[in-house]
């Protein structure tokens, strides 16, 4: 490559030479005088598409003219690189039978960094045993291949060798390895291991509890996902709603207890549904048979019921305690309020004197008593009637009153008139007081003596 320039002075005005600019360049060597511009080193154009030199021309005058330009070098393609897949990863949904009509599962993409016919690609399928049931188009399309039946439940995924070459001079060429995955179809039904042809009969006691499972229905699904879900269901042969199944789990039991009006086998149709679109079903028969050994078909009690009956027990305990308490603090609230002394002797102040075998007053079985009303009459020899009168008509037992007091003396067959006799009271025992149904007593006390 070179580059040239022209001066139109004459003489030494009209010579010159040519540099770079900056001098020290790597990328090229500039002949001073041809003007031959050389590379110092090997351009890879999907690096560098263009590079940029500035060169001068200065000629020979006494003061020399510079001329600049800028130079654009383009760096040409050259067919150096292979082709490179970039999608490597297929589905396609199984057949529900052999392909009739060929099938797109999809397009093939590979990059080539090279430029033109440098940079397009053929594809191919690379030779393999088995070959897959798909077929490579020049372009990249892969197709399903006409009458190849792809089974999800056979194989899940294919995986096979693709070739790539470009349409350089020489060509490139390179290979990939893609894997198609198959999707699944809702193309098979249930398969019910339990209850099966040589064994579907269970026994259980007519005692068995309710919500108990005594046996599990037992099945699988070939198919995947959703499709492989199943869902379980009595179809049929449940007299009198006797029995329940788990919808998820497939575990059978009794939704109550025996009864006597049950019948002792049972034939139950078990329906087995997966989740697809559209589902599958299969039925399988069950046979149910009822132990009625020593069956006394006596009301039996579930958890629930039992558990009810628990706390209407606990209720009753409850409430009678509580009526108990209740009734236990009434009694004693109205006999400590109800409680009140009462009257000794008689109204009108007179002395009274009898005799009273009561055990346990003073620890005497046998007690003269001699009661009055009248806490302050002074009893020195005879009372004066009047006095006494007095003390009567003040009021008798009261809040304000002492209440009516009881002198024990010692028991005379003569009656002692304290009030109205001959007879001179000079002394008697000493009292003590002690409390006997609502009135205050004074009992003898041996050895002593009080005068009042």
């Amino acid at each position: 490559m070179s580059v040239s320039a022209q001066d139109f002075d004459k003489g030494f005005n009209g010579h010159f030479l040519y540099s770079l600019h900056p001098k020290e360049n790597e990328m090229f060597t500039l002949d001073p005088k041809s003007g031959e511009l050389r590379t110092n080193m090997v351009f890879d154009r999907e690096t560098d598409t263009e590079v940029t030199v500035i060169v001068k021309a200065i000629d020979q005058g006494q003061s020399p003219l510079t001329g600049t330009a800028t130079v654009v070098v383009q760096i040409l393609d050259i067919n150096d690189n292979a082709p490179e897949l970039t999608s490597t990863e297929f589905h396609v949904e199984e057949g529900i039978r052999a392909e009739t009509v060929e099938r797109e599962v999809g397009t093939l993409k590979a990059r080539d960094r090279d430029i033109g016919i440098n940079a397009q690609v053929v594809y191919h399928l690379k030779d393999a045993h088995p070959l897959p049931p798909f077929t490579v188009c020049k372009n990249g399309m892969i197709k399903t291949k006409l009458n190849m039946n792809i089974d999800r439940e056979m194989q899940n995924q294919y995986v096979f060798e693709v070739l790539m070459h470009d349409l350089g001079d020489p060509a490139k060429t390179s290979s990939a390895t893609v894997t198609v995955h198959v999707i699944d179809a809702n193309d098979n039904p249930p398969e019910v291991r339990f209850p099966n042809s040589k064994n579907n009969t269970v026994t259980i006691m007519w005692s068995q509890t309710p919500q108990v499972q005594f046996a599990t229905i037992e099945a699988t699904d070939r198919d995947d996902g959703r499709n492989a879900k199943l869902l379980f269901f009595i179809a049929g042969g449940n007299k009198n709603n006797l029995f329940e199944i788990s919808k998820d789990q497939g575990t059978v039991y009794l939704s109550r207890y025996v009864e006597a009006s049950d019948v002792d086998f049972h034939r139950i149709k078990i329906a087995v549904h997966d989740s697809g679109v559209p589902e599958q079903e299969t039925q399988a028969l069950l046979n149910v048979r009822i132990d009625l050994t020593n069956a006394t078909f006596a009301r039996q009690e579930g958890p629930v019921e039992m558990e009810r009956y628990t706390l209407i027990a606990g209720i009753v305990v409850g409430a009678t305690i509580v009526i108990c308490i209740v009734i236990f603090v009434v009694i004693f609230h109205v006999r400590s309020t109800t409680r009140r002394p009462r009257r000794a002797g008689k109204d009108s102040g007179e002395w009274q004197n009898d005799k009273t075998g009561i055990q346990e007053e003073c620890g005497k079985s046998d007690i003269d008593k001699v009661s009055w009303k009248l806490p302050h009459t002074h009893v020195k020899g005879q009372p004066d009637l009047e006095d006494v009168d007095e003390a009567a008509d003040a009021g008798g037992p009261s809040e304000q009153v002492t209440m009516g007091k009881v002198v024990s003396l010692p028991w005379s067959n003569d009656r002692m008139d304290l009030g109205h006799g001959d007879s001179q009271l000079s002394s008697v025992p000493s009292l003590d007081q002690y409390r006997k149904q609502d009135f205050y007593t004074f009992c003898k006390v041996r050895g002593q003596a009080l005068d009042f």
